[in-house]
């Protein structure tokens, strides 16, 4: 997108991350991805996504950094924003395409489903005494793993034609379900590992 807004601070991440990981990333890269994260987040808390999956784009990117300056500060606004998002919800946990209430028809995404799961595993991990609704958390998983076909494809979005399989929301589901098995060793390094988002 040539557009600015909270959904940069996944891109952002990705630069800093690789920064750490890969020789070679120029310094003046380096400090734009800085810049665009830090104007990212005052996006999140000011005027956050009514799109779900840009503004989960924009928790994906808080969460890749939990080793940054801003993280601490900044989890408690994902956290709120998160929980705003999970009363969106429908019974059986799909989430609509656009949040509030007066959201448009549009597709139940399989990779929207797949991230606001995969993002509420994390804020679980990171927030133990504040967890998010475990209750919608179970339908959210439920609900993706009935998106799942036997030979582990999935479609884009739910009542889309089978024979449009689509890798993307295939890895999101599969990295989403791999996080909602029960939590692992709580001082296991996962928690910190920026690839993971």
């Amino acid at each position: 997108s040539t557009r600015r807004g909270a959904f940069l601070t996944k891109a952002a991440a990705g630069v800093v991350t690789a920064a750490t990981q890969l020789p070679g990333i120029s310094p003046r890269l380096v400090h734009a991805a800085e810049t665009t994260f830090a104007a990212s987040i005052v996006s999140l808390e000011q005027h956050p996504h009514r799109e779900a999956h840009p503004l989960l784009y924009a928790f994906e990117g808080v969460m890749a950094l939990p080793r940054h300056r801003h993280f601490a500060g900044t989890l408690a606004t994902v956290a709120r924003h998160y929980d705003a998002v999970l009363t969106q919800a429908s019974a059986d946990g799909f989430l609509p395409e656009t949040l509030g209430p007066d959201a448009g028809a549009g597709p139940e995404r399989v990779d929207v489903l797949a991230q606001t799961l995969r993002i509420g595993c994390l804020l679980a991990a990171h927030r133990p005494q504040q967890p998010p609704d475990q209750l919608t958390l179970a339908r959210l998983r439920a609900a993706l793993a009935r998106e799942v076909r036997p030979v582990g494809a999935v479609t884009f979005a739910r009542a889309s034609d089978a024979a449009q399989w689509n890798v993307w929301a295939a890895m999101f589901a599969d990295q989403a379900l791999d996080f909602a098995t029960p939590l692992r060793d709580a001082h296991a390094g996962w928690r910190s590992d920026p690839l993971l988002v």
